[in-house]
C-alpha cells in the first residue's frame, strides 16, 4: 500500500488526522508527547479528536531481531495503553540492515508478525511495522499494516 493509498484508507474510515504522539528510545515510554497533526479529523462526542498516532523509532541492533521485537513490543503496548489508535514502527525494524537477510528475516506468519497482530486484537488498534521479510526465499525491507483482524497489507521493496 503507498502513502496515497493508506491516507485514503484513512480518510474513508474518518481517521485521517487527530492527535499524535510520538517517542524514542532511551525515554520513559509513558511520556509520550501531543503533537501538532495537520490533517482534519473527525470529533468525538465530546469534541476532542478520535485518532491518536503515536511514532515509535527505536536504535535497533543488527541481527538481534528477539531483543529488537521484545523492545518494539514494549513500546507498541505502552502506546496502546496511553490511548493511541495508530502505531507506526520504522522501516527494518526487526533486523535493522543486517548483512544476512535472509537468517534474520522473518515470515509474515511467524510469531513476531503474529505477537504484534495480537497487541492490535487487545487493544483495538493499528500497527504499522517495519518487517525484516524472507518472501519466497527473497529478502525484504517490507511494511506490514496490522489491524484487529490481522495482517491488512504488506509493502515489500523492490531494493534493498
Amino acid at each position: 500500500m503507498d502513502r496515497r493509498n493508506f491516507m485514503q484508507t484513512l480518510s474513508v474510515l474518518g481517521l485521517a488526522g487527530g492527535g499524535a504522539a510520538g517517542a524514542t528510545e532511551g525515554t520513559n515510554p509513558t511520556a509520550f508527547q501531543e503533537a501538532p497533526v495537520t490533517a482534519k479529523s473527525k470529533a468525538s462526542g465530546n469534541g476532542k479528536p478520535n485518532v491518536r498516532l503515536a511514532v515509535v523509532q527505536l536504535d535497533t541492533i543488527a541481527c538481534e531481531v528477539n531483543l529488537n521485537v521484545h523492545k518494539l513490543m514494549n513500546w507498541t503496548r505502552n502506546a496502546f495503553e496511553n490511548k493511541a489508535n495508530f502505531v507506526f514502527l520504522h522501516e527494518g525494524a526487526t533486523a535493522d540492515y543486517t548483512p544476512d537477510p535472509l537468517q534474520f528475516g522473518r515470515p509474515l506468519d511467524g510469531a513476531e508478525v503474529h505477537g504484534f497482530a495480537m497487541l492490535c486484537k487487545r487493544y483495538k488498534g493499528f500497527v504499522a511495522l517495519g518487517l525484516n521479510e524472507v518472501f519466497e526465499n527473497k529478502p525484504y525491507i517490507s511494511m506490514v499494516w496490522l489491524g484487529p483482524e490481522g495482517v491488512i497489507g504488506v509493502y515489500r521493496k523492490t531494493y534493498l
